[in-house]
């Protein structure tokens, strides 16, 4: 049974043989499972239709964002992606809002950016109608025949329902390229070995509580960097919910641990839910 190990040797040194013509490392760039490369940004198509809020939701839990738009030339590559993969779907919610502006600028929630680029519908926008941006196509029968228009932004309340569509960043590899010389049969072989793990990406979050372990450790950090300020916002609220739970906008999971502070919940008061301290004898504790 000599000759297996002689065949196994003679493919093993072969490998180590390709190896040695290994050239200078490269970067590649790649979507998310599930998400296609549509211009720079990989994009995913959720067809259930929620709210702003529930959708926002849903695509930071899989570690992504709503839709933003930076120009004609995406917006035209996103015009011919959702003629191919949804051409019966006419609205899709975007991260566009003004929530909590008071001069009406509509900013990207997915990335915090103002929004410049903004290609409305024919008669928008309509700032009264909501606080919230979908990209919807009209559709006529004119020519007998069921036709959609171009996806173009359209003023929405946000509590109202539309499908929507996730973003997320190109994620980048380091790799090697490996050559080898030609073999049997003429055929050049090529060969990309994937090393390490992705190259951070940069991700923003707002504070969360999953325990009171980690409450203890915030606690225990905020005097030291912000000893005089009593109230910070979390990511916590209940913005669309019917029933009053409470989401981490953040990650898109419920908020199972709610230290509240004495007296609290109080529904009535708002939607949304920051960390409030009281004053006790010789130090403060937010809850």
């Amino acid at each position: 049974m000599l000759w297996p190990k002689l065949v196994c040797f003679a493919f093993v040194s072969l490998a180590f043989g390709q190896l040695e013509h290994v050239a200078a490392d490269k970067t590649i760039a790649a979507c998310p499972t599930n998400f296609t490369r549509v211009a720079d940004k990989c994009l995913l198509i959720d067809d259930s239709w929620k709210n702003f809020y529930e959708s926002d939701r849903h695509c930071r839990s899989i570690n992504a964002g709503l839709l933003s738009l930076k120009n004609q030339t995406e917006l035209n590559a996103i015009n011919n992606w959702l003629a191919e993969v949804a051409p019966n779907q006419p609205e899709f919610w975007t991260s566009g809002n003004k929530l909590g502006e008071a001069r009406n600028d509509y900013f990207w929630q997915s990335t915090g950016e103002q929004a410049v680029y903004l290609p409305w519908n024919t008669g928008q926008p309509t700032p009264a109608s909501g606080d919230c941006l979908a990209l919807l196509a009209h559709v006529s029968m004119s020519t007998g025949q069921v036709v959609m228009d171009p996806h173009r932004l359209t003023v929405k309340n946000c509590t109202q329902w539309a499908a929507h569509i996730c973003q997320a960043p190109l994620q980048l590899f380091q790799t090697q390229l490996c050559l080898n010389t030609m073999p049997p049969g003429g055929q050049q072989l090529e060969e990309l070995l994937r090393v390490g793990s992705p190259l951070p990406i940069h991700q923003r979050r707002t504070s969360e509580h999953q325990n009171q372990t980690e409450l203890n450790a915030i606690n225990n950090w905020l005097p030291l960097v912000a000893e005089y300020q009593l109230e910070l916002w979390t990511s916590g609220n209940k913005l669309g919910q019917a029933r009053g739970d409470y989401f981490w906008q953040s990650t898109g999971e419920q908020a199972l641990y709610l230290p509240w502070n004495t007296g609290q919940p109080t529904p009535a008061s708002g939607d949304c839910l920051t960390l409030l301290a009281n004053y006790k004898h010789v130090h403060v504790e937010h809850s």
